[in-house]
């Protein structure tokens, strides 16, 4: 009896321990954050849209940048949709954004994955929305890369979907 209390009392302690240092290293990872410098240039802020896409039916992706710093930023936007991970992509789209200071500016990329892609203002309302996907195994994938005035990437975001037949 005495043995199993010693040993309850050592994994007890032995947790307490464990998260202690897991709560100490958020800790650090928290100040870490607050101390840091805030990001400096225009950033993609937001890729999203609907999970399911259907090939010949438009379907819309809403893409916000934002600039949180005090200067105008000047980016290069690339938005590439791939229908089959590892093969090449379906569509690629590339603008140039001025984004005035603590601005944010939203597009929406438009495509029917055939081979089109367009930035709209809106999505349109002939957008069919679908509940699920009937094959698991067809997936799409978009990116979304920022470049600076320089050239040099320095923010992307991918998100990906899955295809009805």
């Amino acid at each position: 009896m005495i043995e199993m209390r010693i040993a309850a009392g050592s994994v007890a302690a032995w947790r307490v321990g464990v998260d202690a240092a897991r709560a100490f290293g958020g800790i650090v990872a928290t100040l870490r954050t607050a101390i840091a410098p805030a990001t400096t240039r225009p950033t993609i802020a937001v890729l999203a849209g609907a999970p399911i896409a259907r090939r010949g039916t438009p379907s819309f992706y809403r893409i916000r940048l934002h600039n949180p710093s005090e200067l105008t930023g000047d980016v290069r936007v690339e938005l590439a949709g791939f229908p089959i991970p590892g093969q090449p992509a379906d569509f690629r789209l590339r603008w140039d954004e001025r984004l005035a200071p603590h601005a944010s500016v939203e597009r929406w990329l438009r495509s029917s994955w055939n081979g089109d892609a367009a930035l709209v203002d809106a999505p349109a309302q002939e957008q069919a929305f679908v509940d699920e996907p009937t094959d698991a195994g067809a997936r799409w994938t978009i990116t979304a890369t920022l470049a600076g005035a320089e050239g040099a990437e320095h923010d992307a975001l991918r998100i990906q979907g899955s295809f009805l037949p």
